[in-house]
């Protein structure tokens, strides 16, 4: 397997949870600010639907290029949407980073619920910032990696990975010694005995 596709793999597990964390978060605050308060802060909003988005969209990534190729393993495609991706990511931690600093980043309130929703907008904060930087990174190599590749393929931007950018295969590898420099191998001959 090349190392770009252990590093999608990796990358998109990790949005994954984080993306199912920003959502739970965002959702309790939500649940919590609107018993108690009638209102909610709109990064919670933007975090329940980076979530969704995430929940959704990432596995059938995940899974459709498993096992099949789809115009959802593009390259093309897949570097738009991880790209819009960080984005909401980066979004919802910059808002819930500054919603906290109106308070300090202080979460000694005197009661209960405000506490419980500034350390859960702590986690949601620290969350979407745990995921854009990986998808952020991913997606710029993979941009990279494709732009350096473009021209030895003509379609580069509508294959996938795996079809792209194969790695060395376990069949055609070289035996690790070789004996280069002494010429030819010669077998041994069996004896013949004279009478």
């Amino acid at each position: 397997m090349f190392w770009l596709e252990i590093f999608r793999i990796v990358t998109l597990a990790w949005v994954l949870l984080c993306g199912i964390i920003v959502l739970a978060l965002g959702g309790h605050v939500i649940s919590v600010s609107e018993e108690y308060f009638n209102s909610y802060a709109d990064y919670t909003a933007l975090g329940v639907a980076t979530g969704v988005l995430t929940l959704v969209t990432v596995p059938v990534m995940i899974a459709l290029d498993f096992f099949l190729s789809t115009f959802t393993s593009w390259i093309a495609v897949e570097l738009s949407w991880l790209s819009l991706l960080w984005i909401l990511f980066l979004a919802t931690a910059a808002d819930a980073a500054s919603d906290l600093n109106r308070v300090n980043n202080r979460c000694n309130f005197y009661y209960t619920q405000q506490n419980t929703m500034c350390h859960e907008t702590q986690g949601m904060a620290a969350f979407a910032f745990l995921a854009w930087i990986p998808l952020m990174a991913y997606t710029i190599t993979l941009l990279v990696i494709a732009i350096l590749n473009s021209s030895q393929s003509a379609n580069i931007w509508t294959s996938s990975i795996k079809d792209t950018f194969v790695g060395p295969k376990t069949g055609n590898q070289i035996p690790m010694t070789t004996n280069a420099t002494a010429g030819p191998v010669v077998q041994p001959q069996p004896a013949t005995q004279t009478v």
